[in-house]
């Protein structure tokens, strides 16, 4: 009779009926799994698009400063140096897709031997109003250390200070280039976003880019309150003091 059969064999249904539910459930985690897994890879190329776009975007307006006048040179002990006496504008050009907005410029010559005790030599630019992409070399005149920035100081992991002059034995042994400055320029575009471009001087070669950065996090401007602020306890000392 079917009863005494399924009676008699009622062990052996309960464990296929067991292995049943668990090869269903299996089968239903791994079918749950797949499903995030594919649509964690959808929402990843979809976020990945949109930030594309996004990119592509700030790329159709990103402006980018270049300059394109050669700096007075004078001879010195271990080579040619920027002859500062002499220096009185640069010209910058904007080569880039989009409207550069308040820009600013650092000029700095090599980093000393030794730790300066005042602040050395550098040429400011501004608050330079705005440079259009494609329009013409612009001359703008230059400023001699009109805020407190120190050359050790850092912009996008870039030191304001040009390298270190290589001494004749290490030009002529490791073929050291000789960078008597470095121009640090900061800039924003229509977005607002920052952005920053690198310049060395080379004295046999002129102005060579070191660096092109967007999206930087502080500017020139942000640098030189960070170190205003930084002086501004010591200033307070010396007048308590006086």
């Amino acid at each position: 009779m079917p009863t005494d059969w399924l009676r008699d064999n009622q062990g052996a249904i309960q464990a296929v009926a067991a292995a049943l539910q668990v090869a269903i459930a299996t089968i239903l985690v791994w079918v749950t799994v797949t499903y995030a897994r594919s649509a964690r890879r959808q929402a990843d190329q979809a976020e990945r698009q949109v930030e594309q776009a996004v990119q592509q975007r700030f790329d159709q307006h990103r402006p980018v400063i270049h300059p394109s006048h050669a700096l007075p040179l004078t001879g010195g002990s271990q080579g040619h140096e920027v002859d500062w006496s002499k220096l009185k504008s640069i010209e910058l050009q904007n080569v880039g897709t989009g409207v550069a907005l308040a820009i600013c410029a650092v000029l700095f010559g090599p980093e000393p031997e030794t730790r300066p005790t005042t602040l050395p030599i550098h040429y400011m630019i501004w608050r330079e109003p705005p440079l259009l992409p494609g329009s013409p070399g612009r001359r703008v005149e230059m400023e001699r250390g009109r805020t407190v920035l120190k050359g050790d100081a850092t912009i996008g992991g870039h030191r304001l200070f040009a390298p270190r002059t290589p001494s004749r034995q290490e030009r002529m042994r490791y073929d050291r280039y000789n960078v008597v400055a470095r121009l640090t320029l900061t800039y924003q575009d229509i977005f607002r976003r920052k952005h920053a471009a690198v310049y060395d001087y080379i004295d046999l070669w002129g102005w060579q880019c070191t660096a092109l950065l967007s999206g930087i996090a502080k500017d020139l401007e942000d640098v030189a309150d960070e170190a205003r602020m930084e002086r501004m306890p010591i200033a307070t000392e010396r007048l308590e003091s006086a």
